[in-house]
């Protein structure tokens, strides 16, 4: 298995919790001179089941948002308190959940 290559300088784990004790976590890799952002989805050991690309950001946020994900650092959702993301470098094992439109929206 490969691992995932993180480009982007900046980055933010978003987080969707799907039953106790599981959760997919959302990681934006912006491209900070196209601002292009690519969602990599990954588990808690760091696999990169998924990924959608987008032309912006703002994009990926707010599609991020219309599926329930939260961002991570939320001070009202106080995910930081109890989870802990998984740590870079990722590995790729592509099983698509999201890109293929069944559980994305």
């Amino acid at each position: 298995m490969e691992e995932e290559k993180v480009k982007a300088q900046y980055s933010f784990y978003w987080v969707k919790v799907i039953a106790f004790l599981q959760q997919n976590w959302a990681f934006l890799d912006i491209d900070i001179e196209t601002k292009k952002t690519r969602i990599l989805f990954v588990t808690d050991s760091r696999y990169v089941f998924d990924c959608i690309e987008f032309d912006t950001v703002e994009e990926a946020i707010e599609r991020l948002n219309n599926n329930n994900f939260d961002w991570y650092l939320h001070p009202e959702k106080e995910h930081s308190n109890f989870l802990i993301p998984p740590k870079l470098p990722f590995r790729g094992d592509y099983n698509p959940i999201y890109s293929t439109g069944q559980y994305w929206k």
